[in-house]
């Protein structure tokens, strides 16, 4: 026997950090890639370096992309994941909420 429920609203802080959590694991994964291609890259010589020199530069690209793309993307994953929060709360106010069914 399905049960309904009325959906009314959703705490929009709590959005932001799941879709800001979800599009930092993202960010690992796009920083990974970047950075065994820049290491890849310069120790194959493609940017003229020595593989030593290569190395460090592809070690430090990578080092910063690991980072920083994790946080640069949770920021924007939040704020994306609050703004829509906001707007869900506005639209089911006005329409007297969603309805879900469940089982």
């Amino acid at each position: 026997m399905a049960k309904t429920l009325k959906v009314t609203g959703i705490d929009a802080t709590t959005l932001g950090v799941y879709v800001g959590t979800f599009y930092a694991l993202l960010g690992v994964a796009i920083g990974l890639v970047l950075s065994f291609g820049t290491t890849f890259k310069a120790w194959f010589g493609a940017t003229g370096y020595g593989f030593f020199q290569g190395l460090g530069l592809g070690l430090s690209v990578g080092f910063f992309s690991i980072i920083l793309y994790p946080i640069i993307y949770f920021i924007i994953g939040w704020i994306q994941g609050w703004v829509f929060g906001i707007i869900f709360n506005a639209v089911t106010a006005t329409m007297g909420g969603i309805k879900l069914e469940t089982e």
